[in-house]
């Protein structure tokens, strides 16, 4: 698959695919806000060691989003990205 390498371009790929990959993809952007949420929070917190966790988390999330939006660019080929997208989640 052939995809047009800039933001107009992933949209239409995701779109193309269909709803599941919409869903997919609002479902990544609910847990970024969720994520900000918590850091938000977290920064309220005095702990220091629940601000770290947070702001790891919001990093793994928006390193899975990166790695999402770069396989969606690739065609669905490149492999990397589909690896650093899972990993980071995880």
């Amino acid at each position: 698959m052939t995809v047009e390498q800039s933001a107009s371009g992933a949209l239409k790929a995701v779109v193309n695919v269909g709803p599941t990959l919409i869903v997919h993809a609002f479902l990544g952007i609910a847990i970024l806000a969720f994520a900000a949420a918590v850091v938000a929070f977290s920064l309220r917190a005095k702990p220091r060691n629940v601000q770290v966790l947070a702001i790891l988390g919001l990093v793994m999330v928006v390193s899975a989003i990166i790695g999402g939006i770069l396989f969606v660019l690739s065609g669905f080929s490149n492999n990397g990205v589909s690896v650093q997208m899972g990993g980071s989640f995880i």
